[in-house]
């Protein structure tokens, strides 16, 4: 019979407190206002910003085009709300970890103002390939800046075909912990885990996760392994162990 170990992530706080509260992403209402004709088959992600999520800024992408809801105010046919893909050539799509049949694009949206974060500026780029989608946000205020970005972790994050299904990106909001590796382990076996803060999202590949030094340097993150115990019945060994910066 095989045995599995299983992981868990905690957070311990060091210099500073963690919110866990926020908005309930099930409750938005995800519909948009107006829309313009698509020339395909339209894909749906709806960004949120903020503790309570005030800031709604929908994605949607047709072909190579892509629509961004910079305003919020859901009427995606507005003048300069739709952003053409960038091709990049192939050394740099290889740099950035892809093939030329990926089919890497690039849409570079710019600054937007949040309407319930105290930042100055938000800019925003979004990438897609047929392995899924990477969203990148980074803040900045007076005195500090802050990026949070979506990537390939152990799921992909995958546009929607209906705004109803859309997945949910929340930046800016209550910070949680991301582990990337398995979930369980196989005795015998050996693997390489990867923590990071940031924020969780509703759907698949959903986590915003953060990079900001200065908060990493304020805060440690723990890991818990639980093995099971040799007689059956018994309670199970459980160890943990603090993960490395870098």
């Amino acid at each position: 019979m095989r045995r599995t170990h299983c992981i868990s992530a905690l957070l311990v706080a060091g210099a500073m407190a963690l919110s866990t509260q926020g908005a309930d992403l099930t409750k938005i209402e995800r519909t948009i206002a107006k829309e313009p004709a698509y020339k395909g088959k339209p894909k749906y992600c709806l960004l949120v910003f903020g503790p309570e999520a005030k800031t709604r800024v929908w994605l949607v992408q047709d072909g190579d085009v892509l629509y961004v809801d910079r305003n919020g105010n859901g009427d995606l046919t507005e003048k300069d709300e739709n952003y053409r893909a960038q091709a990049p050539q192939d050394e740099i799509a290889r740099k950035a970890g892809y093939e030329p049949a990926d089919g890497y694009r690039v849409w570079q949206v710019g600054g937007f103002l949040e309407s319930d974060v105290k930042t100055e500026r938000t800019n925003l780029e979004v990438s897609s390939s047929r392995k899924g989608y990477c969203i990148e946000v980074i803040s900045s205020w007076k005195g500090g800046r802050r990026g949070q970005y979506v990537v390939y972790g152990n799921e992909p994050l995958r546009f929607a075909d209906r705004p109803q299904d859309a997945p949910v990106v929340h930046f800016s909001g209550p910070l949680g912990v991301f582990l990337r590796g398995p979930q369980t382990l196989t005795r015998g076996t050996t693997a390489a885990l990867w923590a990071a803060l940031g924020t969780q999202g509703l759907g698949k590949g959903t986590f915003a996760i953060i990079f900001d030094n200065k908060l990493y340097n304020e805060t440690e993150l723990i890991g818990e392994i639980e093995f099971p115990a040799k007689v059956e019945g018994a309670r199970p060994i459980k160890l943990k162990i603090a993960f490395r910066r870098y």
